[in-house]
């Protein structure tokens, strides 16, 4: 599998278009050899997952050290998916999938072995979009629509709802950094 600033397909001609426009490629590390991720595993879950492994390594070809400015994350970001086992929630995960390049600690991308991707703040995690392609797609979309100049100024009815999540994420962790504060700050 060809990196994706090599061979797009099968992103749209916007996505490809974005790319070229927008995205270099980085050295990031790729984690853990394949030996030590079969020991982490068994040692952890008490198996081997190879299709896991598999899917992991092809990710790495495909986008590791795509670095661009993301529109849907707002922050300069690159993909440098690596191996993790958490052997507490017996799970497997691929950390840094999506990483601003100047992390701040608070949030961060992961991949599942399903292919899925979870945006997290703090300890709270939440599936974001079905595949690597689709948050690429997203960006490009994101960054079209951001060049059409268009700009409402009605105030949504739901406006104060991020507010809401706000003030339950610094509930349930007591952080308030990382620009999340509470509606009544």
């Amino acid at each position: 599998m060809a990196h994706v600033l090599e061979v797009a397909a099968p992103l749209s001609s916007r996505a490809r278009s974005f790319l070229a426009e927008h995205a270099r490629l980085t050295v990031v590390d790729p984690g853990p050899d394949d030996d030590k991720c079969r020991a982490a595993m068994s040692a952890a879950l008490g198996y081997v997952d190879e299709r896991a492994l598999t899917l992991l390594r092809n990710i790495q070809r495909r986008y590791s050290g795509l670095t661009y400015h993301s529109p849907f994350r707002d922050s300069e970001i690159v993909f440098g998916p690596v191996f993790e086992v958490d052997a507490d929630q017996r799970q497997l995960s691929f950390d840094n999938a999506i990483m601003d390049t100047a992390p701040d600690g608070c949030r961060y991308g992961v991949m599942r072995p399903d292919g899925t991707v979870w945006f997290g703040l703090f300890e709270a995690e939440a599936q974001a979009f079905p595949s690597l392609d689709h948050f690429l797609e997203c960006d490009a979309l994101l960054d079209h629509a951001g060049r059409q100049g268009l700009r409402s100024t009605e105030l949504p009815a739901d406006a104060t709802n991020g507010a809401e999540i706000g003030s339950a994420v610094i509930a349930r962790t007591g952080h308030q950094d990382c620009g999340v504060t509470s509606p009544d700050s």
